[in-house]
């Protein structure tokens, strides 16, 4: 992957030396015309290219922010409401995730994530322990922790 994004910047290097141009518009547009040529020769490269990581990065913050917005307006009515009906609870959620910096962004996202808390990691690390504030049944939460965060994780520290 390294290579690949190295070869990109050499391509967009070279791209401004043939157009005798040091801007950063004709860098950017160098930078699109290799990822351009590294997309068309990626079946000759090592590995995935490296392109689709950075796209699966881009999906999982943009799913997070999705996340943070919704849960505020939930948290928010659940504030303004004149009569609070919480259902706080505590759910363990089995991990797939095996690297610690893999399991500290989920607990992260979560954490940021209004009216959710990541409050401990088991030691064994293969389950993480979340307090919701308004829980409808813990199978709801586990999965929705698994298919919002933890598959796009996965997704991204295994490559597919």
């Amino acid at each position: 992957m390294l290579r690949q994004i190295v070869l990109n910047l050499f391509l967009a290097f070279v791209w401004m030396l043939l157009h005798n141009s040091f801007t950063v518009a004709n860098f950017l547009s160098g930078y699109i015309v290799g990822a351009i040529v590294l997309f068309i020769f990626r079946r000759s490269l090592p590995g995935d290219l490296y392109l689709s990581r950075v796209w699966w990065v881009i999906d999982l913050t943009l799913v997070f922010l999705w996340e943070v917005l919704k849960a505020n307006f939930i948290v928010a009515g659940l504030a303004l409401a004149r009569k609070i009906e919480l259902n706080p609870g505590v759910v363990r959620v089995p991990l797939e995730l095996e690297s610690d910096l893999a399991i500290v962004i989920l607990a992260n996202m979560i954490t940021l994530t209004p009216g959710s808390l990541s409050v401990d990691i088991t030691p064994d690390r293969k389950q993480i322990i979340v307090h919701v504030l308004n829980m409808t049944s813990e199978d709801e939460v586990r999965r929705e922790i698994k298919e919002t965060f933890e598959r796009r994780i996965l997704r991204i520290v295994r490559g597919y």
